[in-house]
């Protein structure tokens, strides 16, 4: 084999792990997911990034639909 051929395959193998191990991540950050929201803990709520919005009977703050960043740092 040529050396351009082994650059190649090296290459190649190189990127087909990559995307496996992208994969696997992605089901192991899903399956974190569920289990935080099977125990309710929730990825949205109310902060000063997304505007906090006040309950119709100023009790409190409603929580909102926006996944905050720190949701994704906790799945790794």
């Amino acid at each position: 084999m040529s050396v351009f051929a082994i650059a190649i395959s090296i290459v190649f193998f190189s990127l087909l792990a990559a995307e496996f191990y992208t994969l696997w991540r992605k089901n192991r950050m899903h399956a974190t997911e569920q289990q935080f929201k099977e125990a309710g803990i929730v990825p949205y709520g109310s902060g000063i990034c997304h505007g906090m919005v006040l309950s119709p009977d100023k009790a409190g703050v409603l929580k909102d639909q926006k996944n905050t960043p720190a949701w994704y740092n906790r799945l790794d």
